[in-house]
């Protein structure tokens, strides 16, 4: 089975949450965590791939890993 590798990245450095909290390399881990176990559960066997994700910076975003970034807020439209 093939592969997909992601990093989710702060562009923010430590942006703050709805709730307050800290945007913090901890909680990015545990995000991704949580989505690799949900995308390899639901998507894996129809994706024909399973999904490595990783809490990252800007600065290692390695050539075969898609890069998911962390803002603020979005920009109006």
């Amino acid at each position: 089975m093939n592969a997909v590798k992601w990093v989710l990245i702060d562009s923010n450095d430590g942006a703050t949450t709805k709730d307050g909290s800290t945007l913090s390399p901890a909680v990015l881990e545990h995000i991704a965590e949580a989505v690799q176990d949900q995308v390899n559960q639901e998507f894996a066997a129809e994706w024909g791939a399973q999904a490595t994700i990783r809490a990252g910076t800007e600065n290692d975003i390695q050539p075969d890993e898609w890069a998911y970034g962390f803002v603020p807020t979005l920009p109006d439209r």
